[in-house]
């Protein structure tokens, strides 16, 4: 996933990282680094794994790992607390597909996939600026 900000670098996505797996995520961060975008002060990109996911990730195989030999693949709710936290720290940035916090929180309500939880819109800071349409 990248992230395009002027204030997030890596030590805040280890940060956001931590703090979703005290909201219950299931997920670590497998590989980080940074980058020099264009119209950005900071460029991160990074890639996450599950300790229990039920699908491989399609990032890099490992030599011994759990079953297939891939990581696992962190949940689409698991990422969700992950971007959250992150949007906590700049609503600005843009990470992944999302151009900014309300984005993120338009795109989430109108495409929740079925089984996933909006569970962590909760931990967003600025939710009540976003009324449920």
């Amino acid at each position: 996933m990248k992230i395009y900000s002027n204030s997030l670098d890596t030590a805040d996505v280890r940060e956001a990282t931590i703090k979703a797996r005290g909201n219950g995520a299931d997920i670590y961060i497998e590989a980080i680094r940074n980058f020099n975008p264009r119209n950005y002060a900071n460029g991160v990109e990074f890639w996450a794994e599950s300790a229990n996911g039920k699908r491989a990730s399609a990032h890099a195989p490992v030599s011994s790992g759990p079953r297939d030999g891939y990581p696992r693949a962190a949940s689409w709710t698991d990422y969700g607390y992950l971007i959250a936290h992150l949007f906590n720290v700049d609503p600005h940035a843009r990470i992944g597909f999302y151009d900014n916090e309300a984005d993120f929180v338009k795109k989430v309500r109108a495409h929740q996939p079925r089984g996933g939880s909006l569970a962590f819109l909760d931990v967003l800071d600025n939710i009540g600026e976003y009324p449920v349409s």
